[in-house]
């Protein structure tokens, strides 16, 4: 049996089962089209009353199509119908639930975040205040302290440092360390000591007893500084930090003058000669006779490399060209006039070597 679409043509779905007088089925399918909207925020508890009540008529449907065979295809088409759009509210609902439950925990999260930097902007307004509030008791003890009696002569401990910085020191360990600096600069020779950072020198000039003096000094007096204070029998902080001389006590230091080493004179890093000597050698198996007494004028004398024959004669040598005495020269001169000439050393060589050839001709005429 042919039908109507439902979805397609409602109106003429609702006559066909006017037509086949199924008052289950009508009542059904009008709640059916009265269902909450697809789109847009659902009112949770008329959605859900609509969803019993489409699950109620949706039984008494089912009861109609067991009495009526005639028309179980029109019940049946109509009753998935339903199911269909039950699961569609319910669907929505879901995803409704859902979002809002985000909603919720990101608007819970932003608000314990706020919270938070209410809180840690609270505390650090109370740190701040806590701060300027020792700041300023650190002053008036200060200005109380210099407008005391004799405050030129009593020693003041100010730590110039933030709140909750630092910790003071003894003032023995202060004077062992100035007097250790002093030994070790003492004992490092000119220009080659190295300068502190300034920031150590200012630390331990802080670490010092501090004295305010009653008479400012000059430069004060032109800056129109309030208080003249420093450490005891030094500048005082504005003078030290100009570098300027103090009349409360302290001068600028003069730094020392670098003292260039100059190099040694090239004399004294002339290497030394070794000498040899032919005494002590041990004796010759075999050897040639020489002849000794072969007449000057030959040409075919055996020399050495020195210039001088075994004869012990030393061959003259041609004269040398004077040169102009120049520093280098004279300075080498100087340093080797201790020390035997070349000319000197020649003729001991010429007499060692005489020795030699009287010696090899004592032993030829032994072996003969």
């Amino acid at each position: 049996m042919s039908y109507p679409d439902p979805q397609d043509s409602p109106r003429d779905f609702l006559d066909h089962l006017r037509s086949l007088n199924l008052n289950a089925a009508i009542t059904a399918f009008l709640h059916k089209q009265t269902r909450p909207p697809l789109y847009g925020r659902l009112d949770v508890d008329k959605a859900h009353e609509w969803c019993d009540r489409m699950d109620a008529l949706l039984g008494k449907l089912n009861r109609t199509m067991g009495l009526q065979p005639a028309a179980q295809d029109v019940c049946t088409a109509l009753s998935q119908l339903c199911a269909r759009t039950i699961g569609d509210v319910e669907t929505q609902l879901e995803m409704q639930k859902n979002l809002d439950e985000d909603a919720a925990k990101k608007l819970a999260e932003e608000k314990m975040a706020e919270e938070k930097a209410q809180l840690l902007a609270k505390q650090d307004e109370k740190e701040k205040q806590e701060k300027i509030r020792k700041m300023e008791q650190e002053l008036a003890e200060m200005r109380g302290t210099a407008s005391a009696p004799g405050a030129d002569l009593q020693p003041l401990q100010y730590v110039q440092q933030k709140a909750g910085d630092g910790d003071e020191q003894d003032e023995d360990e202060d004077e062992e360390d100035e007097e250790a600096h002093s030994e070790s600069t003492a004992e490092e020779p000119q220009g080659t000591s190295e300068k502190k950072p300034k920031g150590q020198v200012e630390d331990a000039r802080k670490r010092l007893a501090q004295i305010v003096h009653t008479a400012p000094c000059t430069a004060c007096v032109k800056a129109n500084k309030k208080n003249c204070m420093g450490p005891v029998g030094q500048a005082c902080d504005h003078c030290w930090k100009a570098k300027k001389s103090c009349s409360n006590g302290g001068r600028r230091r003069v730094c020392d003058p670098a003292v260039k080493v100059e190099p040694k004179s090239l004399g004294d890093s002339v290497p030394s000669k070794r000498m040899y000597s032919a005494t002590n050698t041990k004796p010759i198996r075999c050897i040639n006779s020489i002849d000794v007494f072969n007449s000057q004028g030959s040409s075919k004398r055996q020399k050495t490399t020195s210039g001088v024959r075994f004869d012990g004669v030393m061959v003259p040598k041609p004269p040398q060209p004077t040169h102009r005495a120049t520093r280098k020269s004279t300075q080498s001169a100087k340093a080797n006039n201790s020390k035997k000439s070349t000319s000197e050393l020649f003729e001991r060589l010429g007499q060692e070597f005489q020795a030699i050839a009287k010696t090899c001709e004592e032993i030829s005429e032994a072996l003969d």
